[in-house]
């Protein structure tokens, strides 16, 4: 009985294909018309806000991760305040549920805290609102960099959403600086604009810069080239001066800074290193092109990147020059002729840190060298005992076509 009822199902079947087929065969403009209506009206859901334009739709997973990363010398203790700052900030929130933090570990200047909030129906709103909340109040902390990554799924199952402070999600790049704000307030009182980009991922996993670290080795990535062609997309895209960039960087970016001034690059038309170093292989086996304007701001009691240099590799970062010897090079490549020194007393006057200002000018290129040598200073952006971004422009602004 049931392969009688099959075959009668299969034969009514092809017998109602046929009939339709028939059909549509002598009345073409109706199926014509039909079809374009539906085409119509399945184009039509998109505007009336019936169905969603995106590919893959964000959710609202109920939860995002804020991820901590301070200067690379930070204290358990000090990432651990930064913590306690966010977590008293997420305990005053209505929609958080419960979070768990985790600092410390292997790398004491890293953090994460995961978030998690109530069912949506059970809060007002959602899980972006709460994380641009909390991506608001990131922008308050000086001690690290804070950023704030909704949870989202994609259809393979790999979690991914933005991450920076702004929030979006994209390929990241990044000259690493302790405090970008320094910049953004002098782009604003001066009008530039200030791309901060992320580094790939070295062999730890971690964002960085490849200068030739030890435990950089076999890492094959063209830093230069990857920044020339982040500089022209900008350019391109925001309609920005082509002749008007260039490049500043601390710590891991300073030494980036370094490599970009050596190579062979048509992009950058002056540096400025913050706790930055010459790496012993770049001074040993390239020299610079061309002649380039230098700006170097380094504290004497730097215990990252030393002042006197490290060419036995008791850090661990390889070897590299000393500040004198590194700004030597570039104020011989300049061919400066005359040297100017002036010491000034630091903002914060507590700390007792005063600042010597060396320049050196009256090369042929008119390409000047400074060098900022802060007493007693630390491995920072030293942004407690100078206007960092303001003395950076003030070098870069004479550069200017």
């Amino acid at each position: 009985l049931l392969w009688r009822f099959m075959d009668r199902v299969e034969y009514e079947a092809k017998e109602n294909y046929v009939r339709i087929l028939k059909k549509s065969i002598n009345h073409p403009k109706k199926i014509l018309l039909a079809g374009l209506a539906l085409f119509c009206g399945t184009v039509a859901l998109v505007p009336l806000g019936i169905i969603g334009s995106e590919y893959m739709p964000q959710t609202d997973e109920s939860s995002f991760v804020i991820n901590i990363q301070g200067p690379v010398e930070s204290s358990p203790e000090q990432t651990n305040a930064v913590a306690k700052k966010l977590e008293e900030k997420l305990s005053k929130l209505p929609e958080v549920k419960y979070y768990m933090t985790h600092t410390g570990g292997s790398t004491a200047y890293e953090g994460r805290i995961m978030v998690r909030l109530y069912d949506r129906k059970e809060r007002d709103r959602t899980v972006w609102e709460v994380a641009n909340e909390m991506r608001a109040f990131a922008v308050t902390i000086r001690e690290a960099d804070v950023r704030v990554s909704e949870t989202q799924t994609s259809v393979a199952g790999i979690s991914g959403g933005g991450g920076s402070r702004g929030g979006g999600g994209a390929l990241q790049l990044e000259l690493r600086s302790n405090d970008i704000d320094a910049m953004n307030k002098a782009a604003e009182k001066h009008k530039f604009a200030v791309c901060v980009p992320h580094g790939w991922k070295d062999p730890k996993g971690k964002p960085s810069w490849n200068v030739g670290y030890p435990f950089q080795a076999g890492w094959k990535v063209d830093e230069v080239a990857g920044m020339e062609q982040l500089a022209k997309y900008v350019q391109k895209k925001y309609h920005l001066s082509r002749k008007n960039t260039f490049m500043t960087g601390m710590s891991n970016g300073g030494e980036m800074c370094y490599l970009t001034a050596y190579s062979k690059q048509k992009t950058f038309k002056a540096v400025a290193p913050v706790s930055g170093l010459t790496m012993e292989w770049i001074y040993r086996t390239m020299d610079a092109p061309k002649p380039m304007p230098l700006f170097e701001i380094h504290g004497t009691a730097d215990h990252t990147s030393e002042w006197d240099g490290d060419l036995e590799n008791k850090g661990g970062w390889g070897t590299y020059m000393s500040v004198p010897i590194a700004i030597g090079y570039w104020i011989a490549k300049n061919k400066c002729e005359r040297e100017t020194i002036e010491q000034v007393d630091g903002l914060n006057k507590e700390n007792g840190r005063s600042i010597i200002k060396h320049k050196y000018t009256g090369g042929p290129t008119g390409c000047e060298v400074w060098l900022y040598e802060v007493i007693n200073g630390p491995h920072s952006w030293f942004d407690h005992d100078i206007d960092t971004g303001e003395e950076i422009w003030s070098f870069f602004s004479k550069y200017i076509e």
